[in-house]
């Protein structure tokens, strides 16, 4: 649909004026200053207040559109700032025994998860939260982010330990099964929506629960559709990273191959979580992330406007001249009013005091 245009300047209209009922461009709108503080913003042609027109985000800027920027914000300040911090941590808590590496992965999907929100909400800084709270905040992400990795294949491999249990010796049985193949597809359309919804902080419950995901992701539409075919995409220069770590690990030097490899690891999952997100801040609406109005941008994004207020009229001077008035009409009767009497107090009986 093509933009509204005001009729006397033919210009791109970014708000209406409900008094003239007619689109409104930057000319054709004033700012007023009522006090000191408070500005209005009027129509030019008849001075009463004009309303913003709005649009979608996503009729503003497509989904698709967006994605390009997320391949690049890792490179950003704020990216190279959070790679930079997860990956000193990571690097630290390897070098713990025993649960080392399960909180660092639990911190590490806390962290992507904290991504997605913030990307959500529309901000490009690295936003997470104060970690105060173990459970909570580390504990849980990790557990959701597992449980999303693990849908992936587990289905298709439990299918093939029951109906092939000799895949190892006949892989030729197992990969022929298009059972095996429907799973992993299967698994592959669910688990990124199972992944947003967890992240978006909905309960492991409902990550599980088929109804919630599907419904979710008919919602997106196309939109979900291009975000599983981009996050398939991404998988490949994953297992290119997990090579270059493993390499780099092979360096005979303490602390710093390990640093590297937890830095160049955070790569393509910052760039997922930044997707995931601004599947959200486009279409989030779709799936109830959010109020309606949430999603809606100004037409005319950062334009003031340009017009002159009109100057108020002047006041119509009051005539001062007198004003005659009819006589008033005379009474039908002419009331009579007795004059009070004076009381003689020797003619008054005596005061009886009991």
């Amino acid at each position: 649909m093509l933009p509204p245009k005001c009729k006397p300047h033919q210009q791109r209209a970014g708000w209406h004026c409900a008094s003239c009922n007619a689109p409104r461009c930057p000319d054709c709108v004033a700012t007023k200053h009522v006090t000191y503080s408070t500005t209005m913003e009027v129509c030019t042609q008849c001075g009463e207040l004009v309303t913003p027109l709005t649009q979608h985000r996503a009729d503003q800027r497509s989904f698709a559109a967006r994605i390009p920027g997320a391949l690049g914000w890792p490179l950003s300040k704020q990216g190279l700032v959070a790679i930079a911090g997860v990956a000193l941590v990571r690097t630290v808590l390897s070098y713990l025994p025993g649960l080392g590496w399960g909180l660092s992965a639990c911190l590490f999907a806390a962290v992507c998860f904290g991504l997605v929100r913030s990307t959500a909400r529309g901000s490009d800084d690295f936003e997470t939260s104060d970690l105060s709270d173990v459970f909570t905040d580390v504990l849980v992400p990790g557990i959701k982010a597992l449980v999303g990795t693990v849908l992936v294949w587990l289905p298709a491999a439990l299918w093939l330990g029951t109906r092939h249990p000799g895949a190892a010796q006949n892989p030729l049985a197992a990969v022929t099964d298009p059972v095996v193949w429907l799973l992993l597809v299967g698994g592959v359309l669910y688990a990124p929506m199972a992944v947003l919804s967890g992240a978006a902080g909905s309960s492991l419950f409902a990550m599980l629960s088929p109804l919630h995901v599907v419904r979710n992701a008919l919602k997106l539409g196309q939109a979900y559709g291009l975000l599983v075919v981009v996050l398939g995409v991404l998988f490949f220069p994953w297992l290119v990273v997990l090579a270059l770590g493993t390499m780099l690990n092979l360096l005979p030097v303490p602390f710093l191959p390990r640093l590297l490899d937890h830095a160049v690891a955070c790569y393509v999952p910052f760039v997922a979580s930044r997707i995931m997100g601004l599947l959200l801040y486009t279409h989030g609406d779709r799936v109830e992330y959010g109020l309606e109005r949430d999603y809606q941008v100004a037409l005319l994004p950062g334009v003031p406007p340009r017009g002159v207020a009109p100057e108020a009229p002047a006041e119509q001077k009051r005539s001062r001249a007198p004003i005659e008035l009819p006589p008033e009409p005379e009474p039908l009767i002419e009331a009579t009013v007795e004059k009070p009497r004076e009381l003689d107090p020797d003619t008054l009986p005596p005061l009886k005091v009991e």
